[in-house]
């Protein structure tokens, strides 16, 4: 840290960043930055670091580790509420609960972001989506047969409808 911030005494690094970010140097800020282990005076990085984005990488990546039994969890709950011409009124709401497989499998993080992009590509170079150009996956010629897939994965949005009946004015 204290090479980037091209300071001589490492232990100054905490006063140099609070005052940077004009924090108070107690700041939980400065706090998870410590606990993160960017004051630190060990030598933990690889001789690649040469860019404040790979030092950030370097760190990150030896503070984040899972421990023995640690695991990841993605909590997604979508919820609309539905008015159709026909004056019916529900809330749909849709959920997703994925679950890492550490240590030897894919984190939840990983699988859930991952995996659709490569379904998409997999979809494109076996020709069985012919979209071109930059297109949002927005369109169900997308998502209906990534989603699809994503189930094959154990990863799968649960849909519930609640009807609502409309209160009379």
């Amino acid at each position: 840290m204290s090479t980037f911030l091209s300071i001589e005494e490492p232990s100054s690094a905490p006063s140099v960043i609070a005052e940077k970010l004009r924090i108070a140097i107690d700041d939980a800020i400065i706090e998870k930055l410590t606990w993160l282990g960017f004051f630190d005076e060990k030598k933990v990085l690889p001789a690649k670091v040469s860019s404040p984005i790979d030092f950030l990488g370097a760190i990150m990546q030896s503070a984040l580790v899972y421990k023995d039994g640690e695991k990841d969890m993605i909590v997604m709950k979508h919820e609309f509420e539905v008015e159709t011409s026909a004056a019916e009124r529900y809330t749909l709401t849709s959920t997703l609960v994925s679950i890492g497989d550490q240590p030897s499998g894919d984190s939840a993080m990983a699988r859930t972001v991952t995996l659709p992009l490569a379904i998409a590509v997999h979809a494109i170079l076996t020709e069985t989506m012919n979209l071109t150009g930059v297109v949002r996956p927005t369109l169900p010629e997308i998502y209906v047969p990534v989603l699809r897939e994503m189930e094959s994965f154990g990863v799968k949005f649960v849909e519930k409808v609640f009807s609502l009946l409309l209160s009379a004015l």
